[in-house]
């Protein structure tokens, strides 16, 4: 059974609409994540300043500041079951 034309514009259209949905999900989840981390990070970065661990004459000639956060549980477990 061979399809129409216009059945197989349909069925492409459908397929690039649930691509464009799954794909706006996927951003979505990610963009939360990387939310959270930035708030890890600047709640780590807080801490640390109020605490005196990092020196106001260093904080106030700081470029740049790095907050390295470990890596989530789940993405590890997941690191290590690749590994294995």
């Amino acid at each position: 059974m061979a399809l129409s034309a216009g059945s197989s514009l349909f069925v492409r259209w459908v397929v690039v609409s649930l691509a464009v949905f799954v794909a706006m999900f996927y951003w979505l989840a990610w963009a939360a994540d990387a939310a959270k981390e930035l708030d890890a990070a600047a709640q780590v970065l807080q801490s640390m300043t109020s605490a005196n661990q990092i020196p106001s004459t260093v904080l106030s000639q700081a470029k740049c500041i790095a907050v390295i956060l470990p890596r989530p549980v789940l993405s590890l477990a997941a690191s290590m079951a690749e590994v294995q």
